[in-house]
């Protein structure tokens, strides 16, 4: 009796475990994307930052 009650709480651990890795590569793939995503932003905030520099620095030398 005892080894019954021992192999199932194994399988609903077994189980359980599967369900919490699987939430967790979803969020994994999430936050990986959102990271992705604000990395694009933050690299075309910083490239237009450094253009408008260059671009003060020619009507600068223009005038």
């Amino acid at each position: 009796m005892h080894k019954v009650i021992i192999v199932l709480l194994t399988a609903v651990g077994l189980v359980a475990c599967q369900e919490t890795w699987k939430g967790v590569k979803k969020d994994s793939k999430t936050i990986t994307r959102s990271m992705g995503d604000a990395g694009n932003h933050l690299g075309k905030k910083i490239s237009g930052a450094l253009s408008d520099d260059e671009d003060k620095k020619k009507k600068e030398e223009d005038e």
